[in-house]
């Protein structure tokens, strides 16, 4: 899949927001970090069946965390990745 940030920049995005909203512990954080690759998976194979452009470039599935409907699916696959994982309740 196509990225427009590394995944190192997309942690930081993440926690960054999910701070403003929540005090989050370091098993908080790890709990987050170890999902989204997890989550990453699951938005590759949903947006690999979109036609829009937004979804893919050159016949690749893209990923822009910036895109607002991609941030959406992906912070729902996140928490259902962290939810059937067993993971800390934020």
């Amino acid at each position: 899949m196509l990225m427009t940030q590394s995944i190192s920049e997309i942690n930081v995005l993440l926690l960054r927001q999910l701070s403003s909203f929540f005090v989050l512990s370091e098993d908080d954080k790890k709990a987050v970090e170890q999902s989204v690759p997890c989550a990453l998976d699951k938005c590759e194979r949903s947006f690999s069946k979109t036609r829009n452009k937004y979804y893919s470039e050159a016949g690749v599935t893209k990923f822009d965390p910036l895109h607002g409907r991609q941030w959406s699916r992906f912070l729902y696959e996140l928490a259902r990745c962290i939810f059937l994982g067993g993971g800390v309740r934020l």
